[in-house]
């Protein structure tokens, strides 16, 4: 394909030199190959321009960049590259998209349930479903991997292109905000656009709510069809200036599509699905009241592509607990309860917290801790909605990543302090689940938040084996043999 070719949609592309084959795409100059377009992209650490010779050392033909380089070779320049990077890479890849019916979730919590409820109730329908997230990458039911919550372009069109070769005609992806800040899926045609809520979150990345909101907006200008959950307070920003029609979701009476009589049980929730023209008793297999909303915005998203609405709720009932989210974790003999929650916000940790309450009979235990290098503005206010809604919390690392873990409990502390919770802190978290594990009684409920489905545990750059329910499992068995003898 011709470099010309391969830019055809970036109406502000300025080129010079000739029209080169290209083979190939790279935005890594280590990755190069004889034939490739090199893509400079600045970071905030790093900038691709300064590799550009050494791309041409490597083999790149041409240049994809917003200044001149130097280096003599052919050049599209661009206003922004990040954003063109990602149109040239759905060009590469033939436009995948455009066979595609895909489903975009965005919001603070919830993407990684709704889109694997989506992934679910599509392939119930016999539909072959892709799914792309937090916890993998799937082609139908096949795995495919890990993957981040939202893959770089290159990575995204190659994956929807395979999904299209194999078979799948349909998609469902979490879309993170950092990936409509750095134009990940420019050039993605989404079907439906699902927002879930919006709270405090990546502010270390975003600087302000506000622009947290504007990038999660972005998502609506790229698709046909808009579902917004109708209860959240941002819901009314995220349709005004939008050209594509939306259709709510939520408990108000309001909502296009609404939940009624809601009951939350120990192992799932039920409530009356009800639409402007009919209404539906439905039955979800996942505990919590995040599950009403996560399941009626998958609900929503269908009946907003055309589906029929008795299909979508057999297809809800189907439904299995997504890992890392309110995940029962085996206990053997013990008559308490463990869960593990990927809970990394006050307001999700507030929402787990809140559904255990409906269902536990005697004490909830918190474990949790905050990531290091993360918007440090949140974990006063973690500490508190864990206080606020536990009996007992057992403060303790997450991913201190660069930081001094001590440093971050610290900086949690005082929220918990002024819920007059009572708590201890456990720097060390194997210990510190082992302390809730040694102190819990019949009925209690434990809550092991933050890590949710991670097997690991980042210290200094460094991802050490972290697997919360294999370690739940040797520390009862450690209980046990001591109790033996």
């Amino acid at each position: 394909m011709r470099l010309s070719e391969l830019c055809r949609d970036l109406k502000d592309a300025v080129f010079t030199g000739y029209d080169p084959e290209i083979t190939g795409l790279a935005f890594d100059s280590r990755k190069v190959k004889p034939g490739d377009l090199f893509c400079c992209l600045s970071g905030t650490k790093l900038d691709g321009h300064l590799y550009a010779g050494q791309a041409a050392e490597k083999g790149a033909v041409a240049l994809l960049c917003e200044r001149d380089t130097g280096t003599g070779l052919p050049m599209a320049m661009v206003e922004n590259a990040r954003a063109a990077f990602a149109k040239v890479c759905a060009a590469f890849y033939g436009h995948p998209s455009d066979e595609l019916t895909i489903f975009g979730i965005t919001g603070t919590n919830g993407k990684t349930t709704t889109s694997t409820m989506l992934h679910t109730v599509l392939t119930a329908q016999g539909i072959k479903c892709g799914l792309i997230g937090t916890v993998g990458i799937k082609c139908g039911t096949e795995d495919w991997g890990e993957s981040m919550t939202t893959p770089e372009p290159m990575q995204l069109q190659s994956l929807l292109r395979r999904m299209v070769d194999q078979g799948c005609t349909h998609v469902s992806m979490e879309v993170s905000s950092h990936a409509l800040s750095q134009h990940r899926v420019e050039g993605v045609l989404f079907e439906v656009g699902i927002f879930s809520n919006l709270t405090q979150d990546h502010l270390d990345y975003h600087g302000s709510m506000e622009q947290y909101a504007l990038e999660k907006k972005k998502l609506f200008g790229q698709c046909k069809i808009g579902v917004v959950n109708i209860d959240d307070a941002y819901a009314k920003y995220m349709q005004q200036g939008s050209t594509c029609p939306f259709v709510s979701y939520g408990t108000d009476p309001k909502a296009q599509i609404r939940a009624e009589n809601v009951k939350l049980h120990q192992e799932s929730v039920e409530y009356d699905l009800c639409t402007a023209d009919e209404s539906r008793h439905i039955t979800v297999p996942i505990p919590g009241g995040f599950t009403v909303y996560n399941s009626l915005a998958c609900a929503a998203a269908c009946l907003a592509a055309g589906m029929e609405a008795e299909r979508i709720c057999k297809g809800l009932m189907q439904v299995k607990t997504v890992p890392g989210r309110i995940e029962v974790v085996p206990t053997g003999e013990k008559k308490y309860t463990v869960l593990l929650d990927y809970a990394h916000t006050p307001d999700s940790i507030e929402n787990i917290l809140h559904s255990v309450r409906g269902f536990a009979q005697k004490r909830i235990l918190i474990v949790f801790g905050c990531g290091g290098d993360r918007d440090p503005g949140k974990r006063p206010k973690m500490g508190f909605a864990a206080g606020c809604n536990a009996d007992y919390c057992i403060v303790t690392s997450d991913n201190p990543r660069t930081e001094d873990p001590m440093r971050i409990i610290e900086e949690i502390i005082p929220g918990v302090e002024q819920s007059n919770c009572p708590f201890e802190v456990i720097e060390d978290r194997r210990k510190a689940i082992k302390r809730a594990l040694m102190m819990a009684d019949e009925g209690d409920v434990i809550v092991l938040a933050g890590k949710g489905h991670e097997p690991y545990q980042e210290i200094n750059g460094i991802r050490y084996p972290f697997d919360e329910k294999a370690i739940v499992a040797q520390i009862l068995q450690e209980i046990a043999q001591q109790t033996e003898v």
